[in-house]
Parts: structure tokens; C-alpha cells; sequence
């Protein structure tokens, strides 16, 4: 029994140093594998830099680094020399850029320095002459501004000098209109006190042939009232509300009544000059009724480019002459008056 148990441990330490010796063969052949491909990537490395350096023309490794460090150093000339080709022809023209290639080519360093000295002394020159010019324009426009300052100070002197002559002028003429209005506001009361009540007879009675009895009356409120007039039904109208005809009515009947009452006792001429251009067929009618009226007591004379107003006055004047000024374009109602002979002669 002891045999057979010792038997049995030695089975198992064979078996462990087989599985032992197993597992070191699989690692062997695992790194033989590896070793195979490391040499292969190895002798395609050293291939490819016997290639490198055979392209660079370099025996060594050392060579060839340096070869490579030059091949950058060129790179960073390469770009500075692009810089200073850009600087050196920016904003050149060609014919510019050959004359500083013949000189870099034809000149030595210390002609070129000789020149670069006799340019800059050029350029001070230059700036100096550039600042003097400046300083001199500086001045001119402080000159040409304090001459147009002036000149408007001139300009606004003249203007208020005109200013107080148009003032004196309007002053005066103020005071021309002041004293003008108050005489004429004396006369226009001396005048309605003394005179109206006679106008207003006679504007009533025009007024009442010229409306054909419409309107029985025209008053006057006071000085600073209006006209007005009275319906031949009690009811009583201010001028400004009367309709354009009426009121053209009212205003005619006013002139003539003024007119009749303005004159002594010889009967000067009436000139009238288209009075009755708005007025219908009625009040045309009734306004040549009325002319042939006061026709009998003096001379009308009445200008006229319508022709319905001219054979209207016709009709209703039997004394009435026409004298034509323009045969092409109007007609004018000359004169009407019932002694059919003008004071000087003519008809």
C-alpha cells in the first residue's frame, strides 16, 4: 500500500514536468517566431537605410544626419530668402527692379554704402523741405480762415446795417399808417355819423331792385359790425353768411350807393369793370335794370369780356353803345347812357 502510494506521487511530479516541459517548448517556439520576425523587420530596416543613405549619397549614419540638419538649414534660408525678396520688391515696378539688379551687380559693397549714405542724407533733406511745406500750408489756411471770418463779419455787418435801414424805413412808414388809420378812422365816423343813414337809403333801394324785393333793407350794425340786410319777411342776415351772389349783390349796391352819395352836384363818369360775372340769369337781369336806371342820371361806363353780359346790358339799356376794342378776342360794354352822347363827344 505504501508502494502503491508513493507509485502514484511519482506519476504525478512526471506528469507536472511533462505539462512543465510542454509549456516551455510552446514559449520557445513562440519566441523562435518572434526572433524570425524581428530579424526580418531588422534586415528591411537596414535595407531601407542603406536606400536612405545611397538617395542622400552619405556612407555613414553620421553623414547622413548631417546631410538631413543642412537639408533644414537650407529650408530656413530658403524662407528668409523669400522674405527679403518680398520686402526688397514690394511695390517696385520692373523698370525699378532692374535698375537695383544692375546695381547690385555692377557696384561693389562700399559704392553701394556710398550711396545708401547720399540717399539718406536725400531723404532728410527731403523731410525737412516736406515739414517746411507743411508748416507754410498750416499758416496760409489760418490766413485764408481768419479772411473768411472777417469777410463774414462783413457780410453780417452789411446785413444788419440793411436790418436797421429796412427798420428806420418800416418805422416810419408804421408811423405813416399809424396817423393814416387813426384819420381814417376819424372820417369813417365823421362819415357814418353825418352821411350813412343817406347810403344806407340808397344801398337799400338798389338792393331792393337788384334782389326784386327780396330783401327789404340794408343796415349797418356800428363801426366795427358788419353789413347786413333784411328779408322782406322780418328775418335779418350779417354779410358773411349770405350766399356769393347775394353778397355781390349787397356789395354793388354799396359802391353805388357811396358813389351817388361821393358826388356834388355835376355827375361825374361810373367806370365799372365786370361786375356781374357770377351773378345768374335773374340778378343779371335785375343788374340791367338798375344800370338803366342810374344811366338816367349819369354816364356808365362798363368793361366786359362776356358776352352774355354784354347782350344782357343790351337788352335792358335801351341807350346803350358797344364799342368793340378787341374783335378777335372780346367785347367790351363801352358806355350807357340814356342822352346817347359822351361828355366828350363820343357814343
Amino acid at each position: 500500500m505504501l508502494a502503491l502510494t508513493l507509485l502514484q506521487g511519482e506519476y504525478r511530479r512526471q506528469a507536472a514536468s511533462r505539462s512543465e516541459e510542454l509549456s516551455l517548448a510552446s514559449q520557445t517556439a513562440e519566441m523562435t517566431e518572434q526572433l524570425s520576425h524581428a530579424e526580418s523587420a531588422h534586415s528591411m530596416m537596414s535595407k531601407e537605410i542603406g536606400e536612405l543613405l545611397e538617395a542622400a549619397g552619405a556612407a555613414t549614419e553620421e553623414q547622413y544626419e548631417t546631410a538631413l540638419h543642412n537639408r533644414v538649414r537650407l529650408g530656413e534660408w530658403e524662407g528668409e530668402y523669400s522674405l527679403v525678396q518680398i520686402e526688397l520688391t514690394a511695390g517696385q515696378s520692373p523698370e525699378r527692379l532692374a535698375q537695383l539688379e544692375a546695381l547690385w551687380t555692377t557696384c561693389d559693397e562700399l559704392v553701394l554704402e556710398q550711396s545708401l549714405r547720399e540717399a539718406e542724407l536725400e531723404a532728410a533733406r527731403l523731410s525737412e523741405l516736406q515739414q517746411s511745406w507743411l508748416e507754410r500750408r498750416g499758416r496760409v489756411k489760418q490766413a485764408m480762415e481768419h479772411l473768411t471770418s472777417a469777410e463774414k463779419r462783413g457780410e453780417l455787418l452789411s446785413k444788419r446795417s440793411m436790418a436797421v435801414s429796412a427798420l428806420e424805413a418800416d418805422s416810419s412808414r408804421y408811423a405813416v399808417l399809424s396817423v393814416s388809420r387813426a384819420l381814417i378812422r376819424a372820417t369813417r365816423k365823421k362819415f357814418e355819423e353825418e352821411r350813412q343813414p343817406s347810403v344806407l337809403r340808397h344801398a337799400t333801394a338798389y338792393m331792393r331792385l337788384l334782389s326784386e324785393g327780396r330783401y327789404v333793407r340794408v343796415h349797418a350794425g356800428g363801426p366795427e359790425a358788419g353789413i347786413g340786410i333784411e328779408r322782406a319777411d322780418g328775418i335779418a342776415k350779417d354779410s358773411g353768411l349770405l350766399s356769393r351772389g347775394t353778397a355781390e349783390q349787397l356789395y354793388l349796391s354799396m359802391r353805388l350807393a357811396l358813389a351817388r352819395e361821393a358826388t356834388g352836384p355835376v355827375k361825374l363818369p361810373m367806370l365799372l369793370d365786370d361786375l356781374f360775372v357770377n351773378f345768374d340769369r335773374a340778378r343779371l337781369h335785375a343788374a340791367s335794370a338798375l344800370m338803366n336806371e342810374i344811366a338816367s342820371e349819369r354816364q356808365i361806363i362798363l368793361f366786359t369780356c362776356h358776352e352774355h353780359v354784354r347782350d344782357a346790358l343790351l337788352a335792358g339799356c335801351r341807350a346803350a353803345v358797344t364799342v368793340d376794342m378787341t374783335p378777335q378776342q372780346a367785347t367790351t360794354f363801352h358806355s350807357v347812357r340814356n342822352s346817347g352822347t359822351l361828355p366828350d363827344g363820343g357814343s
